[in-house]
């Protein structure tokens, strides 16, 4: 009797294996079968991506050579097809290059559009503050106001360029706003994370704004006895 139970219960299991493979069976091995393709796909994508970068560098440094042997025209071609194509941060680094010849060339307004677009082609940190930081140092003559904004976006805790940003926010305000230039400056003299030669740069501009300015000075007053009256007349 117990055998014949055995029996049937082996047989129900195997029914309900049947059931399961035939219910699910398909929904398996689609899924199978998905996670074979991403795999695949992802490493096909990763060797496509190393192959791109590793074109780019190769693009990026030779155009680096080129406008170092003094070829600015064949320079700015490589640097604008690169600007173009490829890996986002190679994007970047093109444009912040086509900012720096157009500033040989004294064009700031184009080397500040060179930046807009690195900014806008990566989302690398390090690339957008640099070149915030570098569009700022730019219009701190001509737009200063235009400058404390652009410094405004590299300044918080995060940006590896914060040190740099609030040094030029306080140089940009020591006419306008000495109080809050020297504020800063005295943050910087301090902070044990600035480098230490823009903690010294910091200390000496301290220096040199408590001293006072000479054009404020009152005349002095000459200690020589005015002329009496007898003798001008005497002369």
């Amino acid at each position: 009797m117990n055998e014949f139970v055995n029996e049937v219960d082996e047989a129900m299991r195997r029914d309900e294996q049947v059931a399961l493979a035939k219910r699910y069976g398909p929904w398996i091995a689609g899924v199978a079968i998905l996670v074979i393709v991403l795999v695949g796909g992802l490493k096909g994508y990763q060797a496509w991506s190393q192959k791109a970068h590793e074109s780019a560098a190769v693009q990026y440094q030779n155009a680096l050579n080129t406008a170092e042997q003094g070829d600015i025209a064949g320079a700015r071609s490589g640097f604008e097809a690169l600007s173009t194509e490829g890996p986002a941060v190679y994007k970047a680094m093109a444009h912040i290059q086509l900012a720096n010849l157009a500033l040989a060339e004294e064009k700031p307004d184009d080397a500040i559009a060179a930046l807009d677009n690195a900014i806008a082609a990566s989302s690398d940190q390090i690339l957008r503050d640099t070149s915030h930081l570098k569009a700022a140092y730019i219009l701190a003559d001509d737009q200063p106001e235009a400058a404390l904004q652009r410094l405004a976006k590299i300044e918080g805790e995060d940006s590896p360029y914060r040190f740099s940003a609030q040094e030029l926010r306080a140089t940009l305000l020591m006419d306008s706003q000495p109080d809050e230039a020297r504020q800063i400056f005295e943050r910087l003299r301090l902070s044990l994370e600035a480098p230490e030669s823009l903690r010294q740069r910091a200390d000496v501009t301290l220096a040199m704004m408590a001293k006072p300015d000479p054009s404020s000075e009152p005349a002095e007053v000459s200690k020589d006895p005015a002329p009496s009256l007898t003798d001008e007349a005497a002369e």
